[in-house]
């Protein structure tokens, strides 16, 4: 089981933002900052989701960046939100 399912099962603490049936938003372990994990292990998201994830986000943390890389685990949907 990859890092991320492990997180967005519960299975790794760290602060949570928000959490939904679909997505979770925590601090990055790594870099200390919000991140957003599409709790699915995929990384072809529906329009619909991305929209929504987005619309989300720009709610919670509406002066942050998004930032839309995949490094670490490239197989899981996750970004980075720059504060």
């Amino acid at each position: 089981m990859c890092e991320l399912c492990r997180l967005s099962q519960g299975d790794i603490k760290t602060k949570l933002y928000y959490q939904d049936q679909d997505i979770i938003i925590v601090d990055c372990i790594t870099c200390r900052i919000p991140m957003v994990v599409w709790k699915e292990h995929t990384v072809v998201l529906e329009s619909k989701d991305l929209k929504r994830i987005f619309e989300l986000v720009s709610n919670l943390f509406p002066e942050c960046k998004c930032r839309m890389q995949m490094r670490k685990i490239p197989d899981h949907f996750h970004f980075h939100i720059n504060k």
